[in-house]
């Protein structure tokens, strides 16, 4: 009995998270680093600008051919907070 619940829980989860994808909505809770939630619209998000900055650097030094370890030392240098602390 017990598995036949939770199979089906998943099932209508599952149905539920496509119906949301289909119509273009989020799924995920979470935030990416570099945007915020609207504050009118949660499914809306808003480009975080200090955040963005941080993002467009990282590529930037991808672009250039810097290492992980170099963008990290980087960073770290010049006290860029990590994603979770600057939440």
């Amino acid at each position: 009995m017990n598995e036949f619940y939770a199979r089906d829980s998943s099932r209508k989860i599952q149905a539920i998270f496509k119906a949301r994808m289909q119509d273009g909505k989020r799924v995920s809770p979470s935030v990416p680093y570099g945007y915020r939630r609207d504050p009118e619209d949660k499914q809306h998000l808003i480009v975080d600008e200090d955040a963005a900055a941080v993002v467009r650097r990282i590529f930037q030094m991808v672009i250039e051919g810097h290492g992980v370890q170099g963008i990290a030392d980087a960073l770290t240098a010049d006290k860029v907070l990590i994603p979770s602390a600057y939440l």
